[in-house]
């Protein structure tokens, strides 16, 4: 066998009659034959854990991450695929998660031997954080809408709504944020809710 590199093959024929005898003819010609080197591409083409984003978003040069999740969420899948298809990749997988902070990280080995490792730290909240947490998503829904303590959501395409007879759609301001809403012109200026 060949070592990587370059090597020169020299090939060498000979032809003879059937029935034996003296050569006819022969002939030899050199060939080059080039085998490259390994690849040493370690990266990941794509990096996710399950119900959660990643921070920063996934980048191959980027090899630290975090993530963040409720405290109902105790188990996650770490889904990794290599940009080599003759790499391997060990870390992936699921995992049960503790409150508090998880560390995982996937290696890549490429076909030369290379490694590279990717660490995603993912932070399974405490009921506290995650209460807070909610709070703060509601309070910046600029759509939610609760009335008597049921949740409402205001509707973003009127496209299935036939208007009232004078009304036009419209938008309005609601919670600093622009939501679709009908008018009348005049006086009303409504918006329709759909209940969770």
């Amino acid at each position: 066998a060949a070592a990587q590199g370059s090597s020169n093959i020299s090939v060498t024929a000979q032809i003879a009659p059937k029935t034996g005898g003296k050569v006819s003819a022969s002939a030899s010609s050199t060939v080059k034959v080039s085998i490259p080197a390994p690849s040493s591409n370690a990266n990941l083409a794509s990096l996710k854990v399950s119900g959660a984003e990643l921070s920063p978003a996934f980048s191959a040069k980027t090899t630290n991450y975090t993530a963040t999740v409720k405290y109902a969420v105790d188990k996650v899948t770490i889904s990794a695929n290599v940009a080599d298809g003759g790499a391997t990749c060990v870390g992936a997988g699921t995992y049960d998660l503790q409150v508090g902070d998880n560390s995982r990280t996937i290696t890549v080995t490429a076909p030369s031997g290379a490694k590279k490792s990717y660490t995603v730290v993912i932070k399974r909240l405490t009921e506290e954080e995650t209460a807070a947490l909610i709070e703060q998503e509601r309070a910046a829904d600029p759509t939610l809408v609760v009335i008597g303590g049921i949740d409402h959501h205001i509707k973003t395409d009127l496209s299935d709504v036939a208007l009232p007879e004078g009304f036009t759609a419209t938008t309005t301001v609601y919670k600093e944020g622009e939501v679709v809403a009908i008018t009348d012109g005049a006086e009303y200026t409504l918006c329709y809710l759909s209940a969770d």
